[in-house]
């Protein structure tokens, strides 16, 4: 049956766009020495330097500053880092000089960010940035063992589950021909964990895909319940940081290796563990990456920085140099897997907490950073948006504008009316929610923003 399911996914894929073409060049490039990968790679970035030199207002402008492209249209990559690093304030006030002018026949969209380091993003994307980040997800799938149409479970979250209902058709049509069963992490209740764990046992997964916090809060409900739990054949986490313990709980409970996967909702997915897990292969042929000190020299292996990233595909909205808000390490050498790709050791950023519940129920980050960005974040009066639970009843959400003059508890009462009522929603209905509007909302003393913060004791 999985392979019915997997032919006419693949037919419709083929119909729709380059996924499948994308997929194949990525294998092609996985496949190659480190010397060709690099030369594919370099390839890729001076065609974008370029695109973006000829049709990107502001990079017409910090280029022709730095010289990175002549006269004659040639790109010299040796003074790649001479470019300004890109921030999301630049991002937010030159929002329309950083489009392409070129007219072409590419649908394009915009894509939210979740705003999980302090300062939420809207990019735009083409269809065709859209079919390289699906390629991928396949890529990296493979590296797990997993093929669509094999039986999945997946742990994430889905607001339209929480807030509107029931899905689509269009979203029942893609589980059913992925094999897939979705289970809403925004609300992780003990009722509701058992009912996920029903679920696993009864669907019997090849694969489980899940947020890192949620699948390990989940692990350890299992483990505290005593709870018998199908193993399925590879679990692959994303959205939050895998710390080695969570790898460690969820391993054990699940007796099966996880595959680390790292990206961001701008620019897709970055890199991911392949089966040695020893590292996260850097994905060359879609994202360049660079892991930065203060002072903006390159780091050396086992060293912590900042991760800045140029993203290779979207030629609608280039990304060049972001800086993307986390710190990485990066690690020496290759890997004995066959694929040439560098490795990031491991991911050090996003520090983000769960928030808990009166009745012991777990509210991932991710629920919060959703709520906030469908409601605020994505408004163009919004800096920056901070969420604090300071006891099991009682949340205070600050927020910063970027007018000043403007008083947001009047001008968007009914907005902030909505983060109440779904905070309450998913804590309860005895929370208590608050609003402050400082001028500014600092970072923490490592210069890390911590986007939602639980100030309870587990």
């Amino acid at each position: 049956m999985h392979i019915a399911r997997r032919f006419a996914w693949n037919t419709i894929t083929k119909v729709r766009g380059n996924v499948l073409e994308h997929y194949k060049t990525l294998q092609m490039v996985a496949g190659a020495s480190y010397k060709e990968a690099i030369e594919f790679q370099n390839h890729s970035l001076a065609k974008i330097l370029s695109h973006a030199y000829r049709y990107v207002p502001y990079y017409w402008e910090v280029m022709a500053d730095c010289g990175i492209v002549d006269q004659h249209g040639r790109v010299d990559l040796t003074r790649f880092s001479e470019i300004p690093l890109l921030n999301r304030a630049t991002i937010h006030e030159r929002h329309a000089d950083l489009q392409s002018t070129k007219s072409d026949n590419k649908k394009r969209f915009e894509n939210k960010s979740s705003g999980s380091t302090g300062e939420p993003v809207k990019v735009v994307w083409d269809s065709d940035v859209f079919d390289w980040i699906m390629a991928t997800k396949i890529l990296f799938d493979d590296w797990a063992g997993y093929q669509v149409g094999l039986p999945q479970i997946t742990l994430w979250g889905s607001e339209r589950d929480l807030l509107v209902g029931n899905e689509s058709i269009k979203t029942k049509t893609g589980r059913w021909l992925r094999n897939e069963v979705c289970l809403n992490s925004f609300y992780m209740t003990p009722d509701r964990m058992h009912e996920f764990v029903n679920a696993i046992n009864s669907h019997k997964p090849v694969h489980i895909l899940a947020y890192a916090g949620s699948l390990y809060e989940l692990a350890c409900f299992i483990e505290r319940e005593g709870l018998p739990i199908r193993s399925p054949m590879s679990i692959m986490t994303s959205a939050d940081t895998l710390y080695p313990h969570m790898r460690e709980k969820i391993e054990q409970v699940f007796g099966v290796r996880v595959f680390n996967r790292y990206g961001t909702r701008e620019t897709g997915d970055i890199a991911c563990e392949c089966k040695e897990h020893n590292g996260l292969h850097i994905c060359l042929p879609t994202h360049f990456v660079e892991i930065l000190r203060p002072d903006g020299s390159p780091v050396e292996p086992g060293e912590e920085g900042e991760v800045v990233l140029t993203l290779l595909t979207n030629y609608s909205m280039p990304l060049i140099r972001y800086r993307i808000g986390d710190t990485a390490v990066l690690k020496e050498g290759l890997c004995n897997c066959g694929v040439s790709w560098p490795l990031l050791q491991h991911i050090t950023g996003r520090l983000t907490d769960a928030f808990i519940r009166k009745d012991g129920g777990i509210v991932s980050s991710q629920t919060l950073l959703m709520i906030l960005n469908n409601c605020v974040v994505v408004k163009d009066w919004i800096k920056k948006c901070q969420c604090i639970q300071e006891d099991y009843d009682k949340v205070c959400v600050r927020i910063t504008s970027w007018d000043r003059n403007c008083l947001p508890q009047i001008e968007y009462a009914s907005e902030l009316l909505e983060v109440k009522e779904r905070i309450k929603l998913v804590m309860g209905e005895d929370c208590e929610v608050d609003f402050e509007f400082p001028d500014d909302i600092p970072p923490t003393p490592s210069g890390k923003f911590r986007y939602v913060i639980s100030n309870v004791e587990r």
